[in-house]
């Protein structure tokens, strides 16, 4: 378990959403089972930040277009999430939330993406997918965590606390246009 004197790595993440039928879904990956940290999770788009060249926000398009193809021109940044830190392999992560548009033609990199999960926002929503599970921590230790569980895919950890407060966003207004409330 990381201390509070390390310092952290600083990182982004891209939280695609889009609109169809009126209904919101968010995009995430499962990572591949040979990457460095975190392997075989559910997780968004992301990575370290180079911050010699680029701003966080420019992280979070480079790592989404390097993961699964998604060209930073095809994102429009509505907003950016209050920042999470993991608590064992030390990131500090800033969360940026992208409209894209339906049907985009994702390319994962099947080096850093198991594969690509599109996930309506009212499952996540529904009774019983919100839980506390135990969960297997990088340093091996089980815990108990709070979690999204959708079938055989477990959200938990960062990725679960950028989706609930992405969730507590999205509940304060959804427009046809867009989700509302957001500040850049």
């Amino acid at each position: 378990m990381s201390t509070p004197s390390e310092s952290v790595v600083r990182a982004a993440v891209l939280v695609p959403i889009f609109q169809r039928g009126g209904e919101w879904f968010v995009v995430y990956v499962q990572r591949a089972a040979d990457v460095p940290v975190h392997q075989s999770q559910i997780a968004f788009p992301g990575g370290i930040h180079r911050p010699a060249n680029e701003t966080l926000e420019m992280t979070a398009l480079r790592e989404a277009e390097e993961e699964i193809g998604l060209s930073p021109s095809a994102v429009e940044v509505l907003a950016g999430l209050p920042e999470v830190r993991t608590f064992t392999s030390n990131f500090l992560i800033a969360p940026f939330i992208g409209k894209i548009a339906d049907g985009y033609p994702f390319k994962p990199d099947p080096r850093e993406v198991a594969r690509v999960l599109v996930v309506r926002v009212d499952d996540l929503r529904a009774p019983g997918v919100f839980r506390e599970m135990e969960q297997r921590l990088h340093s091996g230790e089980l815990a108990v965590v709070s979690t999204y569980a959708l079938g055989n895919d477990v959200i938990w950890g960062a990725t679960e606390r950028i989706t609930t407060e992405l969730l507590s966003r999205l509940s304060k207004g959804e427009g046809s246009s867009g989700p509302t409330g957001f500040t850049t």
